[in-house]
């Protein structure tokens, strides 16, 4: 009977140590495999009689894999440079929904691309789940596919714009040569009756960008007129390329080459009732754009301001060297710059360690347009494996946390890599050497045993 006992816990030993030789074979197999997790058998073993005062003489009936368990260490990244590979640095796993039975399951492979309809799915079409953004880019908690298709950028018509230049104070005043008197700005011939001119593009509400040319003129020493206009054919109700002045004024430096004073005298409809301060031009672009589209320009920061109708010290204490300056030296562009904007349609897309999805437009504006949803499980070792890489819940896994990356303890996402597989070689092939050898140890106890039991049958000779 003990003879007997010993052949089938051989017999236990060789089924136990073949499925643990398959479970080594399997994680060698997928060393290469995207978000592997290699797995674990873990061995119990099996109790046949227990007998003796209080069970003292307790026989094991031979081994058994009692299940098979995923290791979820990190694995190491690999850079990709596709912004649709996306890797966790953490816990958490990616949410895909299979958009044939909408189930939805649970993967740490995060090779995700656009696909035909715009949204990002894996090699097998499972759709990556995330969230809605609301428009200061904050994610609506409802998990849904990651679809950024079909989106456009709509325009920002320009509210404000930035000039700022050096005027060579070296510059000589342009007078009538047979009067000496100061030639004023005609904009019919401007190049002529200024000293220098810049320009840059702004935009009217429809997204269509118009030159804004700006000239200035020296009228004394220390002393500039702007002129802020465009041409005819930009404008409603007008044709023809002349200059149109949107906007005058004058600015003032003082005898280091600080500006001043800077005023607003005169608009499109002519001179103002009163000056105001600052450089302001009020246009009625074409096309069936807003009308009156005012524009604020900023030339600098100067030391005075217009209040009540008197100069007085600007409360922010600039330098007067903020902006546009009065050198002697050459007159140049030093920056120029405004907020507005025409229309875009999405070119790229890029996704920060947040899960935000950032949409890249032709305008040159990016826009946050989804969030990816990461899950995190109460125990990650009771999921169940479907194949493919994939998990699903299990009672023993409990309900999954959702939320995005970098909250909830899901970790972060790295865009441009992959987690490549955390199945460690070297150590897996010495697990390998020593199933084999308890394989064939337990090989060894099943011929001891036939030799036993044939002496055994030999005593009756």
């Amino acid at each position: 009977m003990s003879i007997n006992s010993a052949l089938y816990t051989g017999v236990s030993g060789l089924s136990a140590y073949s499925n643990a030789i398959s479970i080594i074979g399997n994680n060698i197999a997928n060393v290469n495999t995207t978000g592997f997790k290699e797995s674990r058998g873990n061995f119990s073993d099996v109790l046949s009689q227990s007998s003796g005062s209080g069970g003292t003489l307790q026989i094991g009936r031979g081994v058994l894999v009692s299940n098979v368990t995923p290791v979820f260490t990190q694995g190491t990244f690999q850079s990709t440079s596709l912004p649709g590979d996306l890797a966790i640095d953490g816990d958490g796993f990616f949410m895909v929904k299979d958009p044939r039975t909408n189930a939805l399951l649970y993967t740490r492979n995060g090779n995700f691309a656009l696909d035909r309809d715009g949204t990002l799915a894996n090699p097998q079409g499972l759709i990556l789940q995330g969230f809605d953004v609301d428009s200061s880019g904050n994610p609506v908690p409802l998990a849904t596919d990651v679809n950024i298709s079909g989106q456009s950028f709509p325009p920002k018509k320009s509210d404000n714009g930035t000039v700022q230049v050096n005027l060579d104070s070296t510059a000589a005043v342009i007078t009538d040569p047979n009067t000496g008197i100061l030639v004023p700005f005609d904009p019919a011939n401007p190049l002529q009756t200024s000293q220098f001119s810049t320009a840059l593009t702004v935009y009217d509400s429809l997204g269509t960008g118009h030159t804004i040319d700006a000239y200035f003129q020296k009228t004394a020493d220390n002393n500039w007129s702007w002129f802020l206009g465009t041409r005819a054919n930009q404008l409603a109700g007008q044709t023809g390329d002349a200059l149109v002045v949107t906007g005058s004024g004058t600015m003032t430096f003082t005898n280091e080459g600080a500006l001043d004073r800077i005023i607003t005298t005169a608009d499109s409809n002519g001179p103002l009732a009163a000056p105001v301060q600052g450089a302001t031009v009020n246009v009625d672009f074409a096309g069936g754009a807003q009308p009156a589209q005012t524009i604020a320009f900023t030339f600098g920061v100067p030391r005075e301001v217009l209040s009540g109708g008197v100069f007085v010290a600007n409360p922010s204490a600039p330098t007067g060297f903020e902006g546009t300056t009065q050198f002697a030296s050459a007159s140049s562009t030093l920056l120029q710059s405004q907020d507005g904007y025409g229309s875009g349609i999405l070119q790229n897309f890029s996704i920060d360690e947040q899960g935000k999805v950032r949409g890249l437009f032709s305008n040159g504006q990016a826009l946050d347009l989804k969030r990816v949803a990461l899950a995190k499980f109460p125990s990650t070792t009771g999921l169940k494996l479907v194949g493919k890489n994939l998990f699903s819940e299990s009672f023993l896994s409990g309900q999954p946390i959702v939320a995005g990356p970098a909250t909830s303890g899901l970790g972060s996402l790295q865009s441009g890599a992959l987690e490549i597989s955390n199945v460690d070689l070297s150590n897996q092939f010495v697990e390998l050497i020593r199933a084999q050898q308890a394989f064939q140890a337990n090989a060894r106890i099943i011929t001891t045993s036939d030799e036993l039991l044939t002496e055994t049958v030999n005593l009756k000779r």
